[in-house]
């Protein structure tokens, strides 16, 4: 297959290109097939061409219709306007067929009348109370649709350079005359005394210009589909969308005149001179300012209506006269502008005629032409010689009829503002009454709220004081029990080693919480020494205020009671270990083959003593990090083969539980070290990593 033919997607028969085609249909199956060609090339001939359908005289004939519009446009626009140039030329376009299939949802709502019981007022006599009455409302039923949309449309858009970045977007045209003008295939015959610009925007950026013009087409065919009295919750998907293109040459019309120092621009559409987009004409001020001050004598009117009903009530009298001095105003300001539109009318008559012989008229067209060279004839209603006179006096015509019938009815609008003042005063009596009451009953609660609180306060401090004298009570008597079971433990030892014994205590002292301000707690330890040992037998913790909190058992994970060299070096480690704000404590315990094991005591809030805490007691060498609130454990482990390992763990506190959620072990010997780290409740390795030659 050589480079001019193509295989056809639908039989497989060999298709000859034809230059110029975007697409070729097989003479065996007559399936169409497009032309593959780069997304960025840039096409170099037409298929169609939309002819120019306006003259040079259209043309100007079109630029003098549009200097004459406007309401406040100057009178002698047409006159004292040049046309300084005049263009008709050809730009290149796309035209783009689109075949599409939308798949939409929506909820679809119909209204129905629900009728339901309200409440009025209702007074007779003296009596005003609540009657029930049945009202209507609007309810909205919603129901949920799907439904399939498919169907061609036709988009174009310009592929050119020249009309790129022009004010008044003169390319909008151009899509115009490629969907609404009568088109045909091209020939170059049609382009010969015309500028003909060439492609400089690819198929593929063109088309993507589009999408939102192809998506709102497509959105408004879906939404045709709409029922019932309102709609929601549009969705639609494309599932399917091709397109098949066509390059046109599109006709465009220019012309430039100039009026006073300014130039104004007009783009006519080349195959219909009714579409145009032209830049904005000047306003004559003066004439606005003309037209617009015959309104201020009714405005005038209305500001003293709104005054005198504030000040007397409001008449429906008050507003004939003011309306009827704005409706003069307004036939004034649409007489001025009529006016000014026929002057203007009368000059483009002239001007076109000028243009044309008068052996190519009618008699009708000669008649009009004579009527055009007259002057037109003001209304009256446009004659402004008077306004000196006539407005003024219309102003206080209408200050006159907006405040007296205002002012004649102020008697009977007193008497019916009065009665109302006085009937809203009883009320508000009456509510301020109610209200006085209802802060009196709530404050007579308050009160009574306030004494049940204190007594139940004063109820507590008596529980609290017989506990505090019960607990002193019973660790008095513990206290007694266990100096008489030491001094027979010390006998004891005496008579067997024959060497000197004896305990003694030492204090310390903490804030109960982590603040320092808080009230004090009074650690006493308990120790015994001989010659060879010295341990803790137990700490006793009591306020500062007075009142034991606990007497703890200063026994390690190991049964025996944690040791110490001797009385000197005896440690009491103070901080929050739960990060509860209150201080636990701990103090050493025993040294293990993993490191350092400590007592732990964690203090208990609600029941406000110390409770032994076996799972930190079984951490070796543990720290506190009270910044990122983890407990840490490090400690090196060996086995009987002689391997080395060092372990790093972490824990949090979850729900008042110790949980471990991160852990490093460093294998020496296999030189690696392995990462566990805790998701979905269960610890697995996130890491493996090898170790340098240096790790020891």
């Amino acid at each position: 297959m050589n480079a001019n033919e193509q295989t056809c997607s639908t039989c497989g028969a060999q298709i000859v290109f034809e230059a110029g085609k975007q697409s070729l249909t097989c003479p065996y199956c007559g399936a169409s097939n497009r032309i593959e060609r780069p997304e960025d090339a840039l096409e170099t001939s037409f298929e169609r061409i939309v002819p120019i359908a306006v003259s040079q005289q259209d043309l100007d004939k079109r630029a003098y219709i549009y200097m004459a519009s406007g309401d406040f446009t100057p009178d002698d626009m047409i006159e004292a306007s040049t046309i300084i140039t005049r263009e008709r030329f050809y730009v290149p376009a796309f035209g783009f067929e689109i075949d599409y299939e939308a798949h939409w949802t929506a909820s679809f709502g119909y209204n129905r009348r629900e009728p339901y019981t309200d409440y009025r007022s209702v007074t007779r006599g003296n009596r005003t109370y609540q009657e029930a009455y049945t009202a209507y409302r609007t309810v909205t039923d919603w129901r949920p649709a799907n439904g399939v949309d498919a169907g061609i449309f036709s988009v174009a858009g310009y592929a050119g350079c020249r009309l790129k970045g022009v004010p008044n977007q003169p390319r909008l045209l151009v899509a115009e005359a490629v969907i609404d003008g009568d088109s045909t295939e091209f020939n170059p015959s049609f382009t010969t005394g015309f500028d003909v610009e060439g492609f400089s925007e690819s198929e593929k950026n063109v088309f993507d210009s589009l999408q939102g013009e192809i998506g709102d087409e497509i959105g408004e065919r879906v939404k045709s589909h709409a029922q019932g009295d309102s709609q929601r919750d549009w969705h639609w998907t494309i599932p399917r969308m091709n397109y098949e293109t066509t390059t046109f040459a599109a006709p465009i019309c220019h012309v430039v005149f100039q009026y006073k120092d300014a130039e104004y621009n007009v783009w006519v559409a080349g195959h219909d001179a009714s579409s145009i987009r032209a830049d904005e004409l000047p306003v004559d001020q003066d004439k606005a300012k003309q037209a617009n001050i015959g309104l201020w004598p009714g405005a005038l009117g209305v500001l003293m209506v709104i005054g005198s009903a504030y000040f007397w009530g409001f008449a429906w009298e008050s507003l004939i006269l003011p309306g009827i001095a704005l409706g003069y105003g307004f036939l004034r300001r649409s007489a001025l502008i009529d006016y000014s539109k026929s002057i203007r009318s009368s000059l483009l008559t002239q001007m076109l005629a000028s243009n044309q012989a008068n052996i190519e008229m009618s008699e009708g067209e000669q008649a009009r032409v004579a009527r055009a060279f007259q002057r037109p004839e003001r209304p009256f209603f446009a004659k402004i010689h008077k306004d000196k006179i006539v407005l003024p006096a219309l102003a206080v015509v209408a200050v006159i009829g907006g405040i007296v019938p205002n002012y004649l009815s102020r008697p009977e609008r007193y008497s019916i503002t009065q009665k109302a003042s006085r009937e809203f005063a009883q009320q508000q009596r009456e509510a301020e009454k109610r209200a006085a009451q209802e802060r009196e009953f709530a404050q007579q609660r308050r009160e009574a709220e306030e004494r049940a609180a204190q007594e139940r306060e004063f109820a507590q401090q008596q529980r609290e004081a017989e506990e505090r004298a019960a607990q002193e009570r019973k660790s008095a008597e513990s206290q007694a029990t266990q100096d008489a079971a030491e001094v027979k433990t010390a006998e004891a030892r005496g008579d067997e080693s024959g060497k000197e014994t004896g305990s003694s205590t030492t204090k310390f002292e903490s804030p109960l919480r982590t603040n320092a301000d808080d009230p004090k707690v009074v650690f006493e330890l308990k120790s015994v020494e001989d010659d060879t040992d010295c341990f803790v037998e137990t700490i006793t913790a009591k306020a500062a205020a007075g009142g034991t909190l606990a007497v703890l058992e200063a026994k390690s994970i190991s049964g025996e009671y944690a040791s110490c060299s001797d009385r000197k070096s005896l440690q009491l480690i103070v901080e929050d270990m739960d990060f509860d704000t209150y201080n636990d404590i701990r103090i050493p315990g025993y040294v293990g083959d993993a490191g350092i094991y400590y007592v732990v005591w964690l203090f208990d809030a609600q029941k406000n003593t110390y409770r032994y805490s076996p799972d930190l007691s079984e951490i070796p060498n543990l720290t506190v990090d009270v910044k990122n609130k983890w407990i840490t454990e490090s400690a090196n482990i060996s086995d009987f083969d002689d391997n080395s390992r060092y372990k790093e763990s972490y824990y949090r506190w979850v729900d008042g539980k110790l949980a471990l959620f991160w852990e490093e072990t460093t294998d020496r010997n296999k030189n690696e070290a392995v990462i566990r780290a805790l998701k979905d409740g269960k610890m697995v390795v996130v890491e493996t990593r090898r170790l340098g030659p240096n790790v020891k």
